[in-house]
């Protein structure tokens, strides 16, 4: 989970391959933010906010760390394509002090 610039709050579900939004403030839920399959979605895993503002989710069994618009969730691209790297069941996601510069 995490939160997003506006303060709502951003939970992955492996179970159901789907990102959903909450109100950060009440925690009533604002519905699907990124629906299951949408860029290739497959078991939602970690995610994090990009600098860009983007929202970035590893799709576990989509072997891919996808990029969402941090508005509206429409699919941006496949950030890290599925076996670049040997890159296989990403889970978890963070951004480091340089990639803020």
């Amino acid at each position: 989970m995490v939160f997003g610039r506006n303060g709502d709050l951003f939970i992955s579900s492996a179970a159901t391959s789907e990102v959903k939004r909450y109100d950060g403030k009440t925690g009533a839920s604002k519905g699907v933010f990124i629906s299951a399959g949408l860029g290739g979605l497959n078991e939602a895993e970690g995610m994090a906010f990009g600098p860009n503002g983007n929202l970035f989710v590893a799709s576990e069994l989509g072997n891919a760390v996808l990029e969402y618009n941090g508005s509206s969730g429409a699919f941006v691209r496949e950030f890290v394509r599925a076996g670049s790297g040997r890159l296989g069941m990403p889970t978890f996601i963070t951004f480091g002090p340089s990639a803020e510069k």
